[in-house]
């Protein structure tokens, strides 16, 4: 961090708004390197010698005393040859596999192995010594292997697979997020390094590598532990068909607001989803325009049928209140499913409601979020990562937020569908049952973190929720939004953000299992960690 004049003035008023405490907390983030080389990274995370030694002799005594054997199946053989790294690497294991099995693809292996343990690896991958024996104690050792977050949900049972972080020819980290059934959709993201048991190999060895799904006991142990070639990935972009037409209710909180509410609206009813309802939530109002507007509201859909819209007045003398706005305007809406819209969002995908319907009727999913950008086509919303963003500020953060939207990101994460822990409720839709069933809003969260409380209440339910890139909007919130510098402001947002410490402790404690440690927490960009 560079010492300039203005960054002491924005010093000296953190310091007033937050104290000292937080103040050097917030100095100590801001002496995160700007960049942090990969050789430097993982010097700062060698495993403990002595850790490693213990792991190593601990598997290689139950591998002696349970008589179990392992075999290393190595794909993409040409020729039946195998690359001498890859050899020289699996030689010096401290854990040495009992066969070596080398086939092309998963559907050229149908025979039957007699092994305990599969480990599976690229030909080209370049093992780290204790690799096998660190998958090993890791398959073996389920409740002790520590993965990247935070899991609510420990009744997941069925087949046994455990993968590992790795990095492409050692100089470039492939950190993963814990179990992602969406993002396996999108692509094998799990098989570089990865062990699984016999139960599992009866579905691999038949080739249908992702038949696991969401109740399958798949585990991430967030170390590197070999070296990949690098390789092109061939996203797919999978987008599930509906099932029947059922309604829809839109919500749109709206306060003197008048061109920005129509262009929303009009851009609603282009929309080839034609059951839906819109509800728009009026917001102690006080221009007349704005009820003239009401009025005077005639839009026609595709069909040439007139838009369903009503207008419910939500009264309050307590102030503004995102979560109480909403509460209320759901009260009225008769859809199976909802749709959180803010009235500054231009939807410019016409299938969205489809798009997004496709993954909420899924019976394992709660919430779908979309890809929101600023005016000037840069990336405001592509998934929120829970815990990132510094200590005072760190309940959550837009990802990405900056970005060119047709930039390549980082592993196309702004492309690609992917579970998350919380997505934006400026446009998201959401099962009217399972919004019942959590609650709804937290009305004491009245402007900030409300949504990211939602989304992680659906979590811990036990349903997914799924960013979706193929769902696409402008968001007009400027991009330089006021700062929370007023004393009435400041003492809001404090009693919002030690809600949200109080509430989710564990997950902004022990991390978002979506985001690798591997990351920065102060960052949103998928920096490395370097602190």
């Amino acid at each position: 961090m560079k010492i300039t004049l203005s960054n002491i003035r924005k010093g000296c008023r953190y310091l007033k708004h937050y104290g000292w405490k937080e103040f050097k907390i917030r100095l100590s983030e801001k002496r995160e390197p700007d960049n942090i080389s990969y050789r430097e990274w993982l010097e700062k995370r060698c495993d403990d010698t002595r850790e490693v030694e213990k792991i190593v002799l601990r598997t290689q005594k139950i591998v002696r005393c349970d008589d179990l054997k392992v075999a290393l199946i190595v794909l993409d053989i040409e020729q039946n040859e195998i690359d001498s790294f890859t050899l020289e690497s699996i030689q010096k294991q401290s854990v040495k596999p009992d066969k070596i099995v080398l086939i092309n693809t998963v559907s050229d292996y149908v025979n039957e192995l007699k092994e305990d343990f599969f480990v599976c690896i690229s030909n080209g991958t370049i093992l780290n010594e204790h690799a096998i024996a660190q998958l090993l104690d890791a398959i073996l050792h389920k409740d002790k292997l520590t993965q990247s977050g935070v899991h609510w949900d420990r009744s997941i049972s069925g087949a046994s697979l455990v993968y590992s972080d790795c990095d492409i020819e050692g100089n470039r980290p492939i950190l993963k997020p814990d179990f992602s059934p969406h993002l396996l959709e999108s692509y094998d993201y799990i098989s570089d390094i990865v062990i699984f048991d016999k139960e599992y190999y009866e579905l691999w060895h038949k080739g249908d590598y992702k038949i696991c799904g969401e109740n399958a006991n798949i585990m991430h142990m967030p170390k590197i532990l070999g070296s990949v070639k690098s390789k092109e990935i061939n996203y797919l972009n999978v987008q599930p068909a509906n099932n029947g037409t059922p309604k829809v209710s839109i919500i749109i909180p709206n306060k003197d607001e008048i061109s920005s509410l129509d262009l929303c609206l009009k851009s609603i009813a282009k929309s080839t989803y034609t059951n839906y309802e819109v509800i728009i939530v009026e917001n102690n109002s006080t221009n007349e325009e704005t009820f003239a507007f009401y009025d005077s509201i005639n839009y026609l859909k595709p069909d040439n049928e007139r838009m369903n819209i009503k207008v419910v007045k939500w009264e309050s003398d307590t102030g503004f209140n995102y979560s109480s706005i909403n509460n209320y305007g759901i009260q009225y809406a008769t859809g199976e499913y909802i749709i959180l819209l803010n009235n500054d969002i231009e939807i410019i995908t016409y299938d969205w409601i489809e798009k997004m319907l496709g993954f909420c009727q899924k019976v394992n999913v709660g919430i779908v979020g979309a890809k929101l950008y600023y005016p000037d086509d840069t990336i405001q919303h592509a998934g929120i990562v829970v815990g990132v963003g510094g200590h005072a500020r760190g309940i959550g953060a837009n990802m990405l937020t900056g970005i060119d939207r047709y930039d390549k990101t980082y592993f196309d994460k702004t492309n690609v569908v992917r579970d998350v822990s919380a997505v934006t409720a400026a446009c998201l839709m959401i099962k009217k049952s399972v919004f019942d069933e959590v609650g709804g809003f937290e009305e004491y969260l009245s402007v900030a973190f409300n949504d990211v409380d939602l989304c992680l209440k659906v979590r811990k339910a036990g349903y997914l929720i799924v960013f979706n890139p193929n769902v696409e909007a402008y968001h007009y919130e400027s991009k330089s939004r006021g700062q929370e510098d007023t004393e009435e402001k400041v003492r809001r947002f404090q009693t919002e953000i030690e809600y949200m410490r109080t509430e989710w402790n564990d997950i902004l404690r022990y991390g978002d299992p979506y985001y690798n440690p591997g990351y920065s927490r102060v960052k949103n960009d998928y920096s490395l960690n370097g602190l």
